[in-house]
């Protein structure tokens, strides 16, 4: 597209128009980056409280039930051969899961805790705990544990 200019006043107006609305584009660029880091910070320090707050009142409840918690995994990695950290800990092996399904069977029948109450102890979804239990009990012919 050529733009023809009858004078070099013209031609310089319009460059510097063109300059302008550069620079302003990226005033703007920059306004709106600020702006939705300003957001997103907000929402991450609403989620820390929030979380904070669940987190306290989790550390309370355990709190409660810190003895037998422990004494559970203990007895529960003493049986398996396992270090107490492993029974809680990401490892896929069988040897692992096995012992992690009985720690969370008996938390749910002698803790009486929830599902959700596990997992956030165990740091899994309550549906990986639902079916650890379910496992465990099918693999043992023990009755599921309805805990109310």
């Amino acid at each position: 597209m050529d733009l023809e200019y009858k004078t070099e006043q013209e031609w310089k107006d319009h460059y510097a128009a063109v300059r302008k609305r550069i620079a302003n584009a990226a005033v703007i660029a920059k306004q709106r980056a600020i702006e939705e880091k300003k957001a997103k910070d907000k929402i991450e320090e609403e989620r820390k409280a929030k979380a904070s707050k669940v987190e306290e009142q989790i550390v309370l409840e355990y709190s409660k039930h810190a003895p037998l918690c422990r004494r559970i995994l203990i007895e529960v990695a003493t049986k398996h051969n396992l270090p107490v950290g492993d029974v809680r800990g990401e490892k896929r092996k069988n040897r692992f899961v096995l012992a992690r399904h009985e720690a969370f069977y008996r938390f749910r029948v002698e803790l009486g805790w929830s599902y959700p109450k596990i997992g956030t102890f165990f740091n899994r979804d309550h549906t990986s705990i639902y079916h650890g239990v379910m496992k465990y009990a099918e693999r043992n012919n023990l009755k599921v544990p309805k805990v109310e």
